[in-house]
């Protein structure tokens, strides 16, 4: 069979004429792949000029802006992370200052639209102490009676009442372990004061379970604000309730249904060993 075999000037021509187009689509496609990098680039440099300014605000509207904005995940963790960071710093410089309505009017106007986690958690702070004079005072602990840590145990309410915490947990432990609740308390106190909570809120739930209302209140604050853990409003709830705190309680009743109360409230009673 004849076969047909293109003459050397058509194959010349074809050249001529695919040579451009394969140049176009090349640089078509550098020019987009040079496009997309300066697309990035450009977002990289806004994510760090979020980063480089001192302000909480800034990043509250960038996670607003792009909340739908899928493409824009792994920037918005990034950002989110930042605004929890420096919201939980704001925290420990409020929890430094008096509890009082104007400080907390200070937080909010400063705070209220970035951090309404942590603004809400010294809401609770500034209720608990306008509720002091309404709700019954704890019962006075009585005197360390056990000669065997009676000299430790006091060593330990100086050191935990100067906040020489460091000292406070070497001498708190012995007669926390012996069953004192009182250093039980004042040992989860040092340890919170330097930030190691989960160590903390095993010994508050200790002095829990001894019906220190105290405690009990403390372990409400670190649920309410998830210093320890995940925060758990609902948990936080239960044991102001069951602390007494009913001031407390109401603030945050109104965010939960029923069916959430109620899981808080047994969630509570199998931690204290209590019938539910």
């Amino acid at each position: 069979m004849y076969k047909h075999h293109p003459d050397p000037v058509s194959i010349m021509r074809m050249a001529k004429f695919m040579l451009p187009l394969l140049m176009t689509v090349m640089l078509s496609g550098c020019a987009a792949l040079e496009s997309s990098k300066l697309a990035y680039d450009a977002e990289e440099q806004r994510v760090q000029a979020l980063f480089n300014q001192p302000y909480i605000d800034p990043l509250t509207t960038f996670l607003r802006t792009h909340e739908q904005d899928e493409t824009r995940r792994a920037d918005r963790e990034r950002v989110a992370a930042e605004r929890e960071q420096r919201c939980l710093a704001v925290a420990q410089r409020f929890a430094e200052r008096d509890v009082t309505e104007q400080v907390l009017a200070r937080y909010r106007a400063g705070y209220q639209y970035s951090c309404p986690r942590q603004v809400e958690a010294f809401a609770v702070r500034v209720a608990r102490k306008s509720a002091v004079v309404t709700e019954p005072l704890p019962e006075p602990i009585q005197p360390v009676a056990n000669p065997a840590w009676d000299t430790t145990a006091n060593e330990c309410y100086l050191l935990a009442g100067i906040h020489n915490h460091a000292d406070a947990i070497r001498a708190c432990e012995p007669p926390a372990r012996a069953g004192n609740r009182r250093a039980q308390s004042a040992l989860a106190t040092s340890l919170a004061a330097l930030q190691q909570y989960g160590d903390a809120r095993h010994w508050w739930l200790r002095a829990a379970q001894q019906q220190d209302r105290d405690a009990q209140i403390r372990l409400a604050e670190l649920a309410l604000e998830g210093v320890a853990g995940v925060r758990d409003p609902a948990l936080a709830w239960a044991w102001y309730e069951y602390a007494g705190a009913r001031d407390r309680a109401a603030v945050l009743a109104g965010e939960l249904s029923l069916s959430q109360r109620r899981s808080a409230r047994k969630q509570v009673h199998q931690q204290l060993d209590l019938a539910p």
